[in-house]
């Protein structure tokens, strides 16, 4: 079985200084940076009980340490389960109870609301060069061989009844990921926007590791505001992945700078995600990016990256089925 870290061992040995990630607090990784910081904390992971098998929840908000919990968990063999710091004790609650973790990671230095749950969770502060996390160990180590496979488990939002855990294996997240490259035509020279959520499939999978499989940058965002986004496009971002609300966003921020258009020469990919996409709205987006803005679809329950359209600018056609 292939295995995610793959992606990021074969990038770190044979393009060590190649730039990885970058994050809004000041963090800024090679390939080689990454690899030595998802070793480091592994080594942590293990000095607090965990083993192959176990399951290992981060609570996050999008930053470098969060990608390297991810890979620091996969070189264990351990599964993770990565969950937006903003979901409420209760919530966080119930997932403990159900996936009983031998560990739990907050991303505090990126996230007031994971160091909310630290407190909560009396959780122990560690730093190397994985930069500052906090580690909880509220239930002992419990390996489950029937998991030796899985990556991820995500849990679901319950919007029909409980959350419930989807399990994603290796095999699942690199066809995720290498399925979204190919679709938007990633090269090592791009800079993608990363504020998409990493706790879900879409930032997980379309974001982290297709980049990482194709040896992309990286410019992580622990949260989307309309200005940094703008600024963003303006310095240097190639690739934007987004939901339509966050499109519009930038758009109605834009025109109250006095501007029509954004006006980036580097922007050369566009695509919206996780809901409809109306025609109308598709023709305004395109007449504002000067790109074509291309549709795609995945779920959780699947893979992310299941179809998207390559479509020119101008294309009225919104569909990523089969006509």
């Amino acid at each position: 079985m292939a295995r995610v870290e793959t992606f990021l061992t074969d990038q770190a040995r044979t393009r060590p200084d190649a730039p990885a990630l970058t994050d809004s607090l000041g963090t800024a990784w090679s390939y080689a940076d990454l690899d030595a910081a998802s070793d480091a904390f592994a080594a942590q992971l293990q000095t607090a009980g965990v083993q192959a098998n176990d399951r290992v929840l981060m609570l996050s908000e999008n930053c470098a340490s969060a990608v390297a919990v991810l890979f620091a968990c996969w070189k264990l063999d351990a599964v993770v389960i990565p969950v937006n710091a903003r979901q409420t004790a209760g919530e966080i609650t119930r997932i403990l109870n159900h996936a009983a973790p031998a560990a739990v990671v907050m991303t505090c230095a990126a996230s007031k609301a994971a160091a909310a749950h630290a407190e909560r969770l009396d959780a122990t502060e560690v730093s190397g060069a994985f930069g500052s996390l906090h580690i909880a160990t509220p239930l002992p180590s419990a390996p489950d061989s029937d998991l030796h496979d899985v990556a991820v488990l995500l849990y679901t939002t319950g919007t029909t009844g409980d959350p419930k855990g989807v399990m994603l294996t290796h095999d699942n997240l690199r066809f995720g990921g290498a399925a979204s490259a190919n679709l938007r035509d990633m090269r090592q020279d791009d800079l993608i926007y990363g504020v998409l959520p990493i706790t879900h499939v879409f930032g997980l999978a379309s974001v982290v590791t297709a980049s990482c499989y194709i040896g992309a940058t990286v410019r992580m965002e622990a949260r989307f505001t309309a200005a940094k986004l703008f600024e963003a496009l303006q310095d240097g971002v190639t690739l934007l992945s987004a939901v339509p609300q966050m499109h519009a966003r930038l758009m109605q921020y834009t025109k109250e700078q006095g501007l029509v258009t954004l006006g980036s020469e580097q922007l050369r990919y566009v695509s919206s995600g996780a809901a409809p996409l109306d025609p109308a709205w598709k023709r305004k987006a395109e007449a504002f990016y000067g790109v074509a803005l291309q549709n795609g679809y995945g779920m959780t329950e699947s893979t992310a990256g299941i179809c998207a359209t390559r479509n020119e600018i101008g294309n009225p056609d919104i569909s990523v089925g089969p006509p």
